[in-house]
């Protein structure tokens, strides 16, 4: 009997442990870091692996050199701060001092890394965070913190929840943000040289509070930021001492800069003292509404008030609320309420607008336009679920309104609405509230930046739900971009709109539209052609635009009446279409939505059961859903449902694997155009092959065809889902066509392709031949891999476009002008066809008054000298390492791939991972000069891998003088191969201070500093490795496969171009490595020069002027090594000669002052001076 019950209590226990096990990897798929993931900064933002910005809440130790493992840090008490507390991030404070690290650093490195395995355990994030405290200059601690972030990076690297802070409260006098910047420069590498997508916090000055407790100011951090990516810098506060100026400075500079808040309390800074939790609610409120990050201080029973635990807790629990002091109390349910919203790989809970664009004001806010984003971060409603049933699926109550549209009904007090809004000027705006009541004695108000900005708004009794009365206040805005909050204080009113108006000014009237065809909730066959029609119109003005949305995505955009648009081939489902109107003055209207339903053509003809959320299921069992056929894989999680569901819970995949369509429903061919936009032709007629890729998911497809000057084109089919014709062109240009490709059941997809053709361009000049061309690439993109052949049609990277690249690249001159010891330019681009010359790009504190006084550096870069500056030698040495480099960021060689490792560069014209998909990456949402674009992604494209917004951005600008040519069009770069060149020309030629041109290394040009030559840079192709990559790739102490690849790609190039690989014309490729480079960091120290040196003729003759700007005279001082003739003139903007020098001969030392000018205008102009041939031009500034 006994062995009986034995084995019965020993089987009970085996399953509960089964039970517990089960139970824990659940909770794993849903831990904050399954859901978000590696995380990265985009902007201001941290954000997850969706690229999508968060907000991390947790908590912070105490020293746990006091209260660490094994005392208030054990499995049970981070169970609770996991599991119950629900915290998603834990602080783990290693003070360095104070019996902290110093005293035993393997100890404590130990202890560090255990507490990191037991948050990963639990899916927390950790925050590794060197607590140097006293002293307060952490360049005191370098040595010690470098040895420990290379111990704790060394051991986690691989992990995906690690954040380091390098440095927690850096204090005193003197330690000043540079003080502060000078060590982060030197510890961020260390870290992520091992861990090298790290996020990495610095302290600010003053106690962490960008110099608010301490010297200094945030202006000092805006104005020398860290030049790393992945880096935030941290805030700390203790809101009962902490107040006003605190609070604003917080919210000035995560409005500039990422920040992340550490540390912080509800008490005095000494952590201890009465509690503040109304001043500290203030803070929390901006935090949720900005997505900033913390971590509060502190998780332990220390005596003061500030811990969270009461005195005696840690002894031996229990982890109970009740054991909990006041703040505990708080700031547990501050992290535990509203529940996380963590956005995941489409819109998710991110605030965003909900027509897609800011409101502009002046302009009408209707209340069901409310932002998108969710309970408690979008809006706040009491109730569970959409009482009035309209417009929108979520819990917001709305109903349709007697003045047409809907209005937000069902109030009640303490619920709210927020809005994403644009203003256009900063004024006072009158604002007109449409409120409905049956009975007195209803309020709201208006919050900006979490203040009452409106007082009460009472609302009357209108007699009715539906009689609307208007109630008028005034309420103050600045201008740009914020979200507002139309808070309730009462219950039982209605609100439709808020319209706001300049005071005391006549307010433009919105333009009126609607949508006319569909109607609302009409029903369409699957694959059919959708009209949609808008009837547009603007009482005070015109109608500039039309744009037309489908599901929240905008789908086009029409500028002329009839304002409509025709959708082919609509997708099965519910599709919401709206219309947005916008007038002559940028002030736009949304339509009412019409809703529409797509049918299935045919029913489903799989055998298997429907699937059911929660119903028991075995491995091996087989369901359907939502057209599709699975197959069970792990019964517990399969039975779980929810975020199991097959194929549309987030884990689904763990659980379920999709054997296929359920479906006899059919869908139309996909096409893939795969004809090159550019044929170059030397002469004609020419044939070029039309030639797509088209393929069928549910059946097969029947025809391929174009539509060529008024007859078909058939299109054969080649095999692999190929369709291919050749068509003869007789003369030059650019011509449009047309397709279709039908499928067996009369489905068609439509298609449009552009072809241009050019006669070739004759480069003498360039020192390569086609020949040389092809054989550098043989296995370019187009390449076809079953055979190993250049495809014709795919070949996409001609030599022809390369030589058009440089052909473009020829008109291009920018005048660089940066301040001395920042980084802030200004930019002018020359045309140097027209002689026309415009500003692209001036920094927002160039001009400041902080900065009037820096003396500016110019240097003027001729794009045209693209490989074609100095000797045959040097322009070839110089073509060998741009291609080099180009090839190792575009290769898709191995070790025994045909024709060598080194023969597959521009194999690649795309980032892996992007090309031939709809994925959107890149973008930096938070960057105001150069904003993305909706639905672009900026992934790496071209030669150089061209990458982020704020690069399209800027290349966009050099090139066509306008940044939203790629802004807006970002694929041009993989459909004018001429145009992919060029970014990479761009990216060759242009010098990003501290770093020069890669074009001026290689043709001599530049000059090591003392301070590059510590740091053992040297002229060569290796600095430009540290040019392009440096941060990566440099200063290893081994030259790294990466490095490896562009020294093979280099040196195979020399030796088919006949030249040596190095400056000193050896060929031993000493210069070629960068393994013990440093890499280029921030803002390095500069020599002392002249405010504008230029030189003319390498090494001979170097040219200064001063002063700039100048008042009465300008000085030409020139160096040459010998006696020189000199011209010079002055012209304006325009390029028009003012002043002309006549030649004067120039002794080797000598000041040529050009006086008298004290009668031109205040303006910028140009110096230009030549001596001998070559021709120098200065930017200038008369004031």
């Amino acid at each position: 009997m006994k062995n009986q019950n034995t084995y019965k209590c020993y089987f009970v226990l085996i399953c509960f442990n089964l039970i517990l096990l089960f139970g824990s990897v659940v909770m794993a798929q849903n831990t904050p870091v399954a859901k978000n993931g590696k995380l990265k900064v985009c902007g201001t933002q941290l954000c997850n692996q969706y690229n999508k910005p968060i907000q991390l809440r947790g908590m912070s130790t105490h020293g746990i050199q006091w209260y660490g493992w094994g005392n208030c840090l054990t499995e049970s008490s981070l169970d609770a701060l996991a599991y119950d507390w629900e915290a998603d991030i834990l602080r783990i404070s290693l003070y360095v001092q104070e019996g902290g690290y110093e005293t035993d650093p393997v100890g404590f490195t130990n202890q560090v890394s255990q507490l990191i395995n037991e948050a990963t355990a639990r899916g927390m994030y950790a925050l590794v965070d060197w607590h140097q405290l006293n002293p307060g200059d952490p360049n005191i601690n370098l040595e010690n913190a470098k040895r420990f972030f290379t111990d704790i990076a060394t051991l986690h690297k691989d992990k995906n929840n690690i954040i380091y802070d390098v440095c927690n409260e850096p204090n005193g006098v003197g330690v000043n943000w540079n003080r502060i910047k000078n060590y982060a420069d030197q510890i961020i590498p260390v870290i992520q040289t091992i861990d090298n997508d790290a996020v990495v916090l610095v302290g600010t000055h003053g106690w962490a509070t960008f110099g608010v407790s301490g010297e200094g100011s945030l202006q000092d951090v805006i104005d020398n930021p860290l030049r790393f990516d992945n880096i935030m810098y941290t805030f700390h506060f203790y809101a009962k001492s902490h107040r006003e100026a605190y609070l604003n400075i917080l919210d000035q500079a995560s409005d500039r800069l990422p920040v992340f808040v550490t540390e912080f309390g509800s008490q005095e800074y000494t952590g201890d003292g009465p509690n503040d939790f109304a001043m500290t609610q203030r803070f929390i409120d901006l935090m949720r509404q900005k997505k900033i990050s913390w971590t509060s201080w502190n998780y332990s029973d220390d005596f003061r008030s500030g811990a969270a635990w009461q005195t005696g807790t840690c002894s031996g629990g229990p982890w109970s609320t009740n054991r909990l002091k006041e703040a505990g109390k708080w700031i547990r349910d501050k992290i535990k309420f509203p529940a996380d919203e963590f956005p995941g790989g489409d819109s998710g809970t991110t605030q965003i607008p909900y027509i897609g664009a800011p409101i502009v004001i002046p302009g009408i806010i209707e209340a069901e336009n409310y932002d998108r984003g969710g309970q408690s971060v979008a809006y706040n409603d009491v109730t569970s679920s959409n009482q009035g049933g309209a417009y929108r699926n979520d819990t917001v109550d709305i109903e349709p309104c007697s003045e047409g549209g809907y209005n937000v009904g069902w109030i009640q007090s303490g619920e709210w609405l927020e809005y994403t809004i644009d203003v256009l000027e900063t004024n006072t705006y009158t604002v007109a509230c449409r409120v409905a009541a049956l009975t007195s004695g209803k309020s709201f108000h208006i919050e900006v930046n979490n203040q009452n900005s409106s007082g009460s708004i009472n609302v009357p009794n209108t007699g009715g739900w539906q009689n609307w009365q208007t109630v008028e206040v005034n309420v103050p805005l600045t201008k740009g971009k914020q979200i507002i909050r139309v808070a309730m204080d009462a219950d039982d009113f209605n609100l439709d709109r808020l319209d706001f108006s300049s005071t005391g000014t006549s307010t433009n009237q919105q333009p009126l539209c609607s949508i006319v065809t569909p109607s609302n909730n009409q029903a369409f066959e699957k694959g059919g052609t959708l009209l949609i029609a808008a009837n547009v119109s603007d009482p005070d003005g015109s109608i500039s635009k039309v744009e037309f949305f489908r599901n929240d995505t905008l789908i086009s955009t029409d500028t002329s009446i009839p304002y409509e648009y025709t959708l082919s081939s609509v997708e099965e489902g519910t599709h919401l279409l709206m219309v947005k109107a916008y007038d002559d003055k940028g002030v736009f209207t949304v339509s009412s939505p019409v809703s529409i339903t797509v049918n299935k053509t045919d029913e489903g003809s799989c055998n298997t059961a429907q699937y059911v959320d929660g119903t028991s299921y075995s491995r091996g069992d087989k369901v359907q859903y939502d057209g599709k056929e699975y197959e069970c894989l792990v019964a517990g999680w399969c039975t779980v449902g929810g975020p199991y569901a097959p194929g549309v819970g987030w884990a689904w995949e763990n659980a379920w694997q999709e054997l296929g369509l359920c479906t006899e429903g059919n869908t139309p061919p996909d096409v893939t155009v795969m004809i090159p936009t550019v044929v170059y032709a030397d002469v004609l007629p020419i044939t070029v092959p039309f030639r797509v890729r088209v393929t069928d998911p549910d059946g097969i497809e029947e025809s391929v065809y174009v539509n060529v000057s008024g007859e078909t084109l058939l299109l054969s089919p080649q095999g692999n889902d190929e369709y291919e014709s050749d068509w003869s062109f007789s003369e030059y240009g650019t011509f449009n066509f047309t397709g279709e490709a039908v499928d067996t059941k009369g489905l068609l997809t439509q298609f449009t392709f552009d072809i241009t053709i050019k006669e070739t361009i004759d480069r003498g000049d360039l020192l390569m031949t086609k020949e040389e061309f092809d054989e550098f690439f043989p296995y370019r993109y187009g390449t076809d891999l079953s055979t190993y052949e250049l495809d014709p049609a795919r070949d996409f990277f001609t030599y022809q476009s390369f030589v058009e690249a440089t052909e473009r690249m020829n008109n291009i001159e920018v005048t660089f002008e940066r301040r001395k010891g920042t980084n802030l330019y200004r930019l002018t681009r020359r045309d140097k066809m027209t002689n026309q010359s415009v500003v692209i790009r001036t920094d927002a504190d160039f001009d400041a008054d902080w900065n009037q006084s820096k003396p500016i550096i110019t240097q003027v870069v001729d794009y045209g000298k693209f490989v074609s500056e100095g000797d045959e030698t040097t322009i070839k040495r110089e073509l060998a390492a741009f291609l080099a480099n180009i090839s190792q960021e575009t290769t898709g060689g191995w070790a025994t791939a045909p024709g060598g490792p080194y023969s597959w560069g521009l194999h690649f014209r795309e980032e892996q991972g992007y090309e031939g998909t709809t994925n959107l990456g890149y973008r930096d949402e938070g960057n105001t000069s150069y904003p993305p674009a909706p639905g672009k992604s900026y992934h790496g494209r071209g030669p150089i891998q061209l990458s982020w917004n704020y690069n399209y951005g800027q290349v966009s600008e050099f090139l066509f003088g306008d940044k939203t040519v790629l802004l807006n069009n970002p694929e041009q770069v993989t459909q004018d191969a001429a145009l992919a060149f060029q970014t990479a020309i761009w990216f060759w030629m242009t010098p990003q201070y501290p770093k020069p041109s890669a074009h001026d290394v290689m043709v001599g040009n530049w000059i090591t500093t003392p301070y590059d030559q510590e740091r053992n840079r040297k002229p060569g192709f290796g600095i430009t490795i540290n040019i392009i990559n440096g941060g990566i790739e440099c200063g290893k102490g081994t030259e790294i496969p990466k490095v490896l690849g562009r020294i093979g790609f280099y040196e195979r190039y020399a030796s088919i171009l006949n030249i040596n690989t190095d400056l000193d014309d050896t060929n031993d490729c000493s210069e070629c490595g960068c393994a013990t480079m440093q890499p280029f960091i921030g803002i390095e120290p500069e020599p002392e020069v002249s405010p504008v040196l230029g030189m003319i003729k390498k090494h001979e003759t170097k040219i200064a002027i001063s002063p700039n700007p100048f008042e009465h005279e300008l000085r030409i001082d020139i160096e040459s090594e010998s006696e020189v003739q000199m011209t010079a003139k002055i012209t304006d903007f325009m390029g028009h000669d003012l002043i002309r020098i006549p030649t004067e001969i120039i002794k080797k030392e000598e000041v040529f002052v050009i006086d008298d000018l004290s009668e031109l205008p205040s303006g910028i102009y140009f110096l230009v001076v030549k001596i001998g041939e070559k021709e120098k031009a200065f930017k200038v500034v008369k004031r």
